[in-house]
């Protein structure tokens, strides 16, 4: 009983992931409310989850602010460009409705959700590249989308945990006011391991 409460015990680690996770909620929700600073809070938090996952201890709030500045033009530039690009996609789906164009209704309707679905696979991925690796927005985008295909499987899976989050906080409410800090909290465990599997294929191709 007293190793399981001690400072190396399990209660006392757990305690320090719950504390973890209430603290990166708490700055992406404070961080992001001006909304066009999501990317860049995001981008930030993927920076001090990750160095943490790796074994690093890091400072939280002092880590994020660096990786804030450090990132935020770009991070606020890919936000703002893939909002929009979502926006008008799902606006011309909005349109196809209300419209008849007989047989190209289907092919277009194909097109637009597959356009819709690229935008997913760089929105899961490239803000958590950015933040570990030193690229141009245009670099960031395209290895967003290769990472998001050659590991789907991966990505896949933070659908559902962002999915599992999102159900918690039904029952829960005050989850979701901590929900984007939760999530990049956990899916960093999963990027962590992809930056060891791919960071050599990165440097490679910066």
């Amino acid at each position: 009983m007293r190793e399981f409460f001690g400072l190396d015990g399990k209660f006392y680690k757990f305690g320090w992931v719950v504390m973890d996770l209430l603290t990166v909620g708490f700055l992406w929700t404070i961080f992001s409310l001006p909304l066009i600073t999501m990317g860049a809070t995001t981008t930030a938090l993927y920076y001090v989850c990750t160095k943490k996952h790796s074994g690093d201890e890091p400072t939280l709030f002092r880590t994020f602010l660096k990786s804030l500045k450090a990132n935020f033009v770009k991070s606020t530039i890919i936000f703002l460009l893939l909002l929009f690009v979502a926006f008008l996609l799902w606006t011309n789906l909005h349109i196809l409705r209300q419209i008849d164009m007989g047989f190209l209704n289907v092919p277009i309707r194909i097109a637009l959700w597959f356009m819709l679905f690229q935008v997913l696979l760089v929105a899961t991925n490239a803000f958590a590249i950015l933040s570990r690796f030193e690229m141009t927005v245009l670099s960031t985008i395209k290895y967003g989308l290769f990472m998001g295909y050659k590991n789907f499987f991966t990505t896949f899976s933070n659908w559902i945990t962002l999915l599992a989050i999102f159900l918690v906080s039904i029952f829960f409410p005050m989850v979701l006011i901590f929900m984007g800090g939760i999530y990049v909290y956990l899916s960093s465990f999963a990027f962590v391991r992809l930056f060891r599997k791919h960071s050599e294929e990165f440097d490679a191709m910066v």
